[in-house]
Protein backbone atom coordinates (compact mmCIF):
# COMPACT_ATOMS: atom_id res chain seq x y z
CA UNK A 1 0.00 0.00 0.00
CA UNK A 2 0.83 3.79 -0.85
CA UNK A 3 1.10 4.88 2.92
CA UNK A 4 3.37 2.47 4.26
CA UNK A 5 5.99 4.24 2.06
CA UNK A 6 5.15 7.82 2.96
CA UNK A 7 4.51 7.57 6.58
CA UNK A 8 2.53 4.42 8.18
CA UNK A 9 2.55 6.48 11.88
CA UNK A 10 1.26 9.81 10.36
CA UNK A 11 -1.89 8.29 7.78
CA UNK A 12 -2.24 5.67 11.11
CA UNK A 13 -2.65 8.36 13.21
CA UNK A 14 -4.86 10.33 11.10
CA UNK A 15 -6.95 7.38 9.92
CA UNK A 16 -7.71 6.40 13.46
CA UNK A 17 -8.44 9.75 15.09
CA UNK A 18 -11.93 8.76 15.72
CA UNK A 19 -13.11 8.15 11.65
CA UNK A 20 -15.64 5.51 11.57
CA UNK A 21 -14.95 1.99 9.38
CA UNK A 22 -16.82 3.60 6.05
CA UNK A 23 -14.43 7.08 6.62
CA UNK A 24 -11.59 5.13 6.54
CA UNK A 25 -11.34 4.40 2.83
CA UNK A 26 -12.35 7.65 1.75
CA UNK A 27 -9.81 9.26 3.41
CA UNK A 28 -7.23 6.91 1.95
CA UNK A 29 -8.50 8.04 -1.05
CA UNK A 30 -8.80 11.92 -0.77
CA UNK A 31 -5.06 11.93 1.08
CA UNK A 32 -3.40 9.57 -1.72
CA UNK A 33 -4.62 11.71 -4.05
CA UNK A 34 -3.34 15.13 -2.68
CA UNK A 35 -0.25 13.69 -1.77
CA UNK A 36 -0.31 12.51 -5.71
CA UNK A 37 -1.72 16.20 -6.02
CA UNK A 38 1.46 17.84 -3.63
CA UNK A 39 4.06 16.08 -5.87
CA UNK A 40 2.90 16.84 -9.29
CA UNK A 41 3.36 20.53 -8.58
CA UNK A 42 6.66 20.26 -6.28
CA UNK A 43 8.31 17.88 -8.37
CA UNK A 44 9.12 16.24 -4.54
CA UNK A 45 8.13 12.06 -5.31
CA UNK A 46 5.33 10.74 -3.49
CA UNK A 47 7.10 8.46 -1.68
CA UNK A 48 9.70 10.88 0.01
CA UNK A 49 5.79 13.00 1.30
CA UNK A 50 5.31 13.10 4.99
CA UNK A 51 2.25 14.31 6.23
CA UNK A 52 4.43 16.03 9.17
CA UNK A 53 6.32 18.55 6.18
CA UNK A 54 5.58 21.94 7.18
CA UNK A 55 4.13 23.64 3.43
CA UNK A 56 7.25 26.55 3.50
CA UNK A 57 10.07 25.22 5.65
CA UNK A 58 10.15 21.67 4.08
CA UNK A 59 8.63 21.91 0.94
CA UNK A 60 9.27 25.62 -0.14
CA UNK A 61 5.48 25.98 -1.01
CA UNK A 62 4.04 29.50 -0.91
CA UNK A 63 0.80 30.90 -1.09
CA UNK A 64 0.22 30.91 -4.99
CA UNK A 65 1.04 27.17 -4.70
CA UNK A 66 -1.27 26.38 -2.22
CA UNK A 67 -3.92 27.71 -4.01
CA UNK A 68 -2.76 25.81 -7.41
CA UNK A 69 -3.10 22.40 -5.20
CA UNK A 70 -6.16 22.72 -3.05
CA UNK A 71 -7.58 24.23 -6.78
CA UNK A 72 -6.41 21.03 -7.90
CA UNK A 73 -8.68 18.90 -5.31
CA UNK A 74 -10.99 20.73 -5.90
CA UNK A 75 -11.14 19.63 -9.55
CA UNK A 76 -10.62 15.74 -8.31
CA UNK A 77 -13.28 16.28 -5.88
CA UNK A 78 -15.92 18.63 -6.66
CA UNK A 79 -17.73 18.09 -3.44
CA UNK A 80 -15.14 19.68 -1.63
CA UNK A 81 -15.76 22.61 -0.10
CA UNK A 82 -14.25 25.86 -1.40
CA UNK A 83 -11.03 27.17 1.20
CA UNK A 84 -11.52 30.12 3.60
CA UNK A 85 -8.24 32.48 2.47
CA UNK A 86 -7.56 33.10 6.12
CA UNK A 87 -7.29 29.62 7.31
CA UNK A 88 -5.34 28.50 4.46
CA UNK A 89 -2.83 31.06 5.49
CA UNK A 90 -3.01 29.40 9.38
CA UNK A 91 -2.03 26.28 7.96
CA UNK A 92 0.86 24.86 8.36
CA UNK A 93 1.63 21.32 7.33
CA UNK A 94 -0.18 18.52 5.04
CA UNK A 95 -1.72 17.35 7.79
CA UNK A 96 -3.46 20.27 8.58
CA UNK A 97 -4.83 20.74 5.42
CA UNK A 98 -5.93 16.92 5.60
CA UNK A 99 -7.74 18.11 8.85
CA UNK A 100 -8.99 20.80 7.35
CA UNK A 101 -10.46 19.38 4.83
CA UNK A 102 -12.07 16.84 6.41
CA UNK A 103 -13.32 19.33 8.77
CA UNK A 104 -14.91 21.47 6.01
CA UNK A 105 -16.02 18.37 4.19
CA UNK A 106 -18.28 16.91 7.04
CA UNK A 107 -15.65 14.18 8.34
CA UNK A 108 -15.93 15.44 11.74
CA UNK A 109 -19.88 15.97 11.20
CA UNK A 110 -20.77 12.30 9.90
CA UNK A 111 -18.73 11.03 12.90
CA UNK A 112 -21.01 12.93 15.02
CA UNK A 113 -23.97 12.10 13.64
CA UNK A 114 -22.69 8.26 13.53
CA UNK A 115 -22.07 8.45 17.05
CA UNK A 116 -25.58 9.68 17.62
Amino acid sequence: MLFRSISENSLQQLVENELTPTQKPELEVWTTSFLEVISDKTGYPVEVLELEMDLETDLGIDSIKRVEILGAMQELFPDLPAVNPEDLGEIRTLSQIVEYLGQQSGVNEKKTLSGV
